[in-house]
């Protein structure tokens, strides 16, 4: 049975190992390697994601099967008073297609609820036609479009949200 688990600092070195790992399997076939280095040296270090990590205003959650680490969410509830948005979420191409991204969606939509947050947003690459499927699956709408410099590469991201229901509910 999976288990999701808060992550906090002591997960900081398999964070940074599954993080570069999805991100890479995920966009390294669509984008050129130096574009693909230089957003791992910046965004995906120990460092970088130790930071994020100690964000009051933002929470990882590690997905696991039997012990094994086989993905990852961070949700960010602070910018907003009545928004949660999701900034990733990734399971390792090994574990997908085992009902794992529904689960993590209702953890995320629980939190969500449980911090009175009325909907959630995220954005996602336009090519990512995946994704786009998942999310628009779990009830999610595009209503914007925005742009994520990936690297040197400026691309398109849809924007995505869904309304939940606060607690408590009525």
């Amino acid at each position: 049975m999976p288990t999701l688990t808060q992550a906090n600092l002591s997960d900081l070195k398999v964070l940074t190992t599954l993080s570069r790992r999805t991100f890479s399997e995920t966009f390294a076939h669509q984008n050129t390697a130096e574009d693909m280095a230089l957003y791992l040296e910046k965004n995906m270090t120990e460092e970088s994601l130790g930071n994020e990590l100690m964000d009051s205003n933002a929470a990882f959650y590690l997905l696991k099967e039997n012990e094994t680490l086989c993905g990852y969410f961070k949700i960010e509830f602070g910018g907003d008073a009545k928004r949660l948005e999701i900034e990733r979420l990734y399971i390792d191409q090994k574990f997908q297609k085992k009902g794992y991204g529904k689960m993590m969606m209702e953890t995320i939509e629980k939190i969500a609820a449980e911090k009175n947050k009325s909907e959630i947003f995220l954005g996602v690459w336009q090519e990512n036609h995946k994704a786009i499927s998942f999310y628009q699956k779990c009830g999610f709408e595009i209503y914007d479009v925005h742009t994520f410099k990936l690297s040197t590469d400026l691309q398109k991201d849809w924007l995505m949200r869904k309304t939940v229901v606060p607690f408590p509910f009525p």
